[in-house]
């Protein structure tokens, strides 16, 4: 990203939010058993960091992990299909699940892979090899890439929605409904 591009963002960017202090004392909490705890934590986190350093591709233990959220977030809209459905799927063998069920869940995790391509640390966007911060253009290229070659494909791909969702009823007359913000 060059230099005015950085400043224009920066300009119309929203101002960071710093929450209030929280009113107790975080001194008295820290005694020999907790800095212990944190040590220990602190070592295995740089352990980690450094194992993932020096492993070639990283994505190779990422993938797995990806591909589990996909399959969980999924069932959020109703998706039936497992893990394993997924694996069975991409190793070539068949499955008992619709293919519109395996593409949702394979589109959810190409979106995560565009945005770990795309997205940038707002802390790196000045440095001259720095990708983008998270926009709401990065926001609509995810959702066209959820939508693409599923039953949601008709849903305006890449915009945001124009009207509310409502629980507990097609219609939001009806007595019983909670909106969701």
């Amino acid at each position: 990203m060059n230099e005015f591009a950085l400043q224009n963002l920066l300009k119309t960017a929203p101002l960071l939010h710093v929450p209030r202090k929280l009113p107790l004392d975080t001194f008295s909490l820290l005694n020999h058993d907790i800095v212990s705890l944190l040590a220990k934590a602190g070592t295995a986190i740089g352990k980690y960091t450094g194992f993932l350093m020096n492993t070639p591709n990283p994505w190779l233990l990422m993938s797995p992990v990806t591909t589990q959220e996909a399959v969980l977030s999924s069932k959020l809209e109703g998706t039936h299909a497992t893990l394993e459905d997924i694996l069975n799927h991409e190793a070539g063998n068949q499955t008992q699940i619709a293919e519109d069920e395996i593409n949702e869940i394979l589109n959810y995790r190409r979106a995560i892979f565009y945005a770990v391509d795309n997205i940038s640390h707002i802390s790196e966007l000045s440095n001259q090899n720095s990708k983008f911060p998270l926009t709401t253009k990065t926001i609509k290229a995810m959702h066209k890439i959820l939508l693409s070659n599923v039953c949601g494909a008709i849903k305006h791909p890449g915009e945001f929605k124009k009207k509310q969702n409502y629980i507990g009823g097609a219609h939001k007359s009806l007595s019983r409904h909670y909106r969701l913000y």
